[in-house]
């Protein structure tokens, strides 16, 4: 959500780096409709003896900052605001607990971004970069929440309140108005309150984007010192489509696996950027599942809504 200015992904992370001594700053909203239980399913769930919930939608606002250390270093970080709408639980024992809203700080992120290929192509205008991505995501997010005077599990807490790693790789080929972008990230999860593990977490995305107007006007500084203004448009629209797939280790209490989280699901998202000359962009996307394999009963996706923000100074 960082990166402005380029026809390139949402979701995505594309491989360009901030150009040195370039601060950018994004807020990111991430709304996931999930397909809910009523609570008759929930009553029948519950008197089969079967301990399992059911929330209307997860919600996220996410606030990063970062800083061009090098025109090929990148380092920045990033804290989400999260909510589980409307969380409701099958006891086990035939009765339904209504625990309403959970929300709280999220865990803080870290992380830096080294371009290690930045080739201009001879036979088609444009380039081809590599990036090579690492952070770790901090226990710094809220871990206590409590709903009817009970500690709420750990997968439905704000954090899991644990140290994990997280690294990946970016590709991403420009062209004269459109770009390609291809990434792999994972993160590797840690047992954190109540003996609980999270699972890890596997995400891969491709994304195209297309310059559908003229480049922005800018200035661009050569070697020599000289400065010159390149582009005409005053607004800049870029069309963006992604496929953001995402797989998820079931939970782990206590060396105990819940088979009724986990899976794999891989969204099909188009979108829209609208950058100007105040070095701003806003952004959308809406992406709806094309693969939705989920382990057991966990909650299936109906969609992802994505509105932001970034603005680079």
């Amino acid at each position: 959500g960082v990166a402005g200015g380029a026809a390139g992904p949402i979701n995505a992370v594309p491989a360009g780096t901030l150009p040195e001594g370039q601060w950018a700053m994004s807020l990111r909203m991430d709304l996931i409709d999930l397909n809910k239980r009523s609570n008759a399913q929930l009553q029948q769930l519950s008197a089969q003896g079967i301990d399992v919930h059911s929330t209307d939608r997860e919600d996220s606002a996410t606030l990063s900052i970062a800083y061009g250390l090098h025109p090929d270093v990148t380092v920045g970080a990033s804290v989400p605001y999260v909510a589980l709408r409307n969380l409701r639980e099958a006891d086990g024992a035939g009765g339904i607990e209504d625990l309403g809203d959970v929300e709280g700080m999220g865990d803080l992120s870290v992380y830096g971004q080294v371009r290690v290929l930045n080739e201009t192509m001879e036979d088609d205008p444009g380039t081809m970069e590599v990036a090579l991505l690492g952070g770790l995501k901090l226990p710094t997010g809220a871990d206590r929440e409590h709903a009817d005077g009970e500690l709420l599990e750990t997968e439905h807490q704000p954090s899991p309140h644990t140290l994990e790693p997280f690294a990946g790789v970016s590709a991403t080929r420009s062209f004269d108005r459109a770009s390609l972008t291809a990434d792999a990230i994972y993160l590797k999860a840690t047992q954190g309150t109540q003996r609980t593990n999270t699972g890890d977490v596997f995400r891969y995305d491709l994304a195209w984007g297309y310059r559908l107007s003229e480049e922005l006007k800018h200035e661009h500084i050569h070697e020599d010192g000289s400065v010159h203004m390149h582009g005409t448009a005053d607004q800049q629209w870029d069309l963006v489509v992604e496929l953001n797939g995402m797989w998820h280790e079931s939970v782990n209490v206590d060396g105990d696996v819940d088979k009724n989280t986990g899976g794999n699901r891989v969204l099909l998202a188009p979108g829209m950027r609208l950058s100007t000359t105040r070095h701003m962009s806003w952004y959308a996307s809406y992406g709806v599942p094309v693969i939705d394999n989920v382990h057991g009963l966990e909650h299936k996706t109906d969609g992802v809504a994505v509105l932001g923000m970034s603005w680079m100074f």
